[in-house]
């Protein structure tokens, strides 16, 4: 019997599903290494990585890698930072499948919304490494902005975070800012004790961290970073705040692009708005902030978090080709996660039962970001001022 293949990579790791041609899940395989972004790894390094992953998938089913790929009838990949035509050519080009299978590309937050809205139409907000909207509206018209990767963009994601605190405490070094000790001593702690298996104070140890991570994956280790500034700014370290606060501001001015660009009618549009990425789903503050930011600007639209996995809008996307998702391939694909085991479901299933609504909280901090300031006067802000520095 034929299969379906559906893959979704952002920049640290790989998800796919392998489902027959009915639709019915055979399994689902995650690699928290693979990183098959070509704009980051180069074309020659995530094609390897590409056929590696694939090999290993069809290894996991049982299969030859080439009787694997010649049985795959339907596949999407969905790649993050897959934007352009010449991006979805490139894609093509790295992927070796049969020669009567229909490849569909796009990028991974499609995926994001054909699982978590009902029309396949909304908004998708994504904070992980980095930052990108994307929008589909009725009538099949999409878009998207940000998602440049760390050398030109990405503003607020995680890896901007990770490097802000970075540059904050090398400057603080040096003397030409005061000390953050509360952000020092949670870095310190996440980058010495964690890579190098010691504990010291001197921020000079840092580039001994810096050297090590080079070697293998700097921007999964920055990145990492982002959660110890979080930790800091919940306790009142108010360089931490900043640097929060300045990654909400660059979030909701693509937000606000997104209104005057999408062609959504901001005023009546009662769609989803998606907040999507590990750490603006585990930030309660920053989704916060998003959300009051999305109700400003789409007073009735229902703010969430996903309660599936983007692979699984690939894989509906996969069954269903260039016809829209139905209701009955929509309902049959939970049906069929429900039916999988406890650990192929926990990839999947992000949320099980808990609520996806994502909850209003008070900003406790001293310092509001421009946004924030600018809605607790009921007005959108006018131009832009410079946030480089928190």
């Amino acid at each position: 019997m034929n299969l379906t293949l559906s893959v979704k990579s952002t920049a640290t790791d790989a998800l796919a599903i392998v489902a027959w041609e009915t639709g019915r899940i055979v399994d689902v395989f995650y690699d928290p290494h693979s990183n098959l972004i070509f704009h980051e790894a180069g074309v020659s390094k995530a094609e390897r990585e590409l056929e590696s992953f694939i090999a290993g998938v069809a290894k996991g089913v049982g299969l030859d890698p080439a009787e694997f790929t010649n049985r795959i009838k339907r596949a999407c990949f969905g790649l993050a930072g897959t934007r352009t035509a010449l991006d979805e050519e490139t894609v093509r080009g790295m992927v070796r499948l049969g020669s009567r299978s229909q490849l569909f590309i796009t990028t991974e937050l499609d995926g994001t919304l054909i699982a978590n809205s009902s029309e396949s139409t909304g908004i998708v907000v994504n904070v992980g490494s980095g930052t990108m909207v994307i929008w589909r509206v009725d009538g099949g018209s999409s878009g998207c902005a940000g998602g440049w990767g760390p050398e030109l963009g990405d503003s607020g994601g995680e890896f901007w975070i990770g490097r802000r605190a970075l540059r904050l405490l090398m400057r603080a070094y040096d003397g030409l800012e005061p000390m953050p000790d509360v952000l020092r001593e949670r870095i310190l702690a996440g980058t010495l004790a964690g890579t190098l298996g010691f504990a010291q104070h001197d921020l000079s140890y840092l580039l001994s961290w810096m050297d090590k991570v080079m070697q293998f994956d700097i921007r999964r280790q920055v990145s990492r970073l982002a959660k110890y500034v979080e930790s800091a700014a919940e306790d009142g370290e108010m360089v931490a705040q900043a640097i929060i606060a300045a990654a909400v501001d660059h979030i909701c001015d693509i937000l606000c692009r997104t209104a005057d660009v999408s062609g959504i009618n901001a005023s009546s549009y009662c769609g989803p708005v998606i907040l999507e990425g590990e750490f603006i789903e585990s930030n309660k503050i920053m989704a916060s902030a998003v959300r009051s930011v999305a109700k400003f600007l789409f007073p009735n639209a229902h703010v969430i978090y996903p309660r599936y996995d983007g692979v699984v809008g690939l894989h509906m996307y996969a069954l269903a080709g260039d016809e829209r998702v139905s209701p009955s391939i929509r309902q049959e694909t939970e049906e069929k996660i429900s039916e999988l085991s406890r650990e192929s479901r926990r990839w999947l299933l992000l949320r099980g039962q808990q609520d996806t609504i994502v909850q209003n909280h008070d900003w406790p901090w001293q310092i509001l970001p421009y946004w924030m300031d600018s809605i607790s006067r009921g007005r959108r802000p006018e131009g832009h001022r410079n946030r480089e520095m928190p």
